[in-house]
C-alpha cells in the first residue's frame, strides 16, 4: 500500500495525501513526521534531500521516503521552509530508482504550479486539480512487495 504525498510549509505546514489504493487502512499519520528542522535536514538550494524512517502505526509497518527543498514561505520570510514530495510506503517495499523519479517528477510539478523563484506564491490546496500522477505510478506499484528488506534492491 502506498500514500503519495505532496508538502510544503506555504503559510504554515500544508500536506496534500494521494493514495494509490482504495483499500488503505484507518491509519493515524502524523503531519508531524514529515516537517524537519535544521538539526534533522540540513537544505541546500543545488541539491535534493531526502529524509527516510521507519514507524510501527496501528500493528503495521510504516516507512516515509521524502524529497525536501527549501523555500520561502508567503509572505515570511523565516529559516526552515521547505516544500516536497513523498511516500507512505505501509507494510512493503518499492524499487528505489522508480520512487525517487517518481518523487523528482512530482516535486517538479509543485514548483512549477504553487512555486515562483524561491517562494510559495500558492498554497498546495487551492491548485490541487492542477496536479498530475506521475508517469512512474503503475511501475511503482508494480514493484511493490512484501517488507522483506528496506527498498528495493536490498
Amino acid at each position: 500500500m502506498i500514500i503519495l504525498t505532496l508538502f510544503g510549509t506555504t503559510t504554515g505546514l500544508e500536506l496534500l495525501n494521494l493514495p494509490l489504493a482504495n483499500n488503505i487502512p484507518p491509519l493515524k499519520l502524523e503531519d508531524a513526521w514529515i516537517g524537519v528542522n535544521s538539526s534533522q535536514l540540513t537544505l541546500h538550494s543545488d541539491k535534493d534531500s531526502y529524509l527516510i524512517f521507519r514507524r510501527s502505526v496501528s500493528g503495521h509497518l510504516v516507512t516515509w521516503i521524502g524529497l525536501y527543498r527549501p523555500i520561502r514561505e508567503m509572505g515570511y520570510d523565516r529559516a526552515g521552509s521547505f516544500y516536497g514530495a513523498g511516500a507512505w510506503i505501509i507494510d512493503g517495499v518499492v524499487d528505489a530508482k522508480i520512487l525517487i523519479a517518481l518523487l523528482r517528477e512530482m516535486i517538479d510539478q509543485v514548483n512549477s504550479i504553487a512555486v515562483q523563484g524561491d517562494r510559495f506564491v500558492k498554497k498546495l490546496n487551492d491548485v490541487k486539480a492542477q496536479f498530475t500522477a506521475p508517469s512512474q505510478v503503475s511501475s511503482l506499484i508494480s514493484s511493490h512487495s512484501k517488507l522483506n528488506a528496506g527498498v528495493k534492491p536490498e
